[in-house]
């Protein structure tokens, strides 16, 4: 569990306050600032939905759609496609 990993709850809790410097950056206009603040998250906790939806807003709303597409990808190959896969072979245990 967290508790009984404390490098793993203090990482944890870099990578979140990391993630609130970069949304405080965002609201403050500082889009370059909150970039790279979010690619240091997400190189920390590659799973980090929030972080990299921030992200690909962020490259939208600069006009870079081929990264916000990019980064879009690699949530749907890191994030979602392995959740849908667990579940999956959940199902197929249910049924057999």
């Amino acid at each position: 569990s967290m508790q009984s990993n404390p490098t793993k709850l203090e990482s944890l809790n870099q990578t979140i306050k990391k993630y609130n410097a970069a949304l405080v950056s965002a609201k403050q206009g500082r889009d370059d600032l909150a970039i790279i603040q979010l690619k240091k998250v997400i190189s920390l906790n590659p799973h980090f939905v929030k972080a990299l939806q921030l992200l690909a807003l962020l490259y939208m709303k600069n006009g870079e759609t081929e990264k916000a597409v990019k980064v879009e990808y690699f949530t749907v190959a890191t994030v979602w496609l392995p959740k849908s896969q667990i579940q999956l072979s959940e199902e197929e245990k249910k049924e057999s």
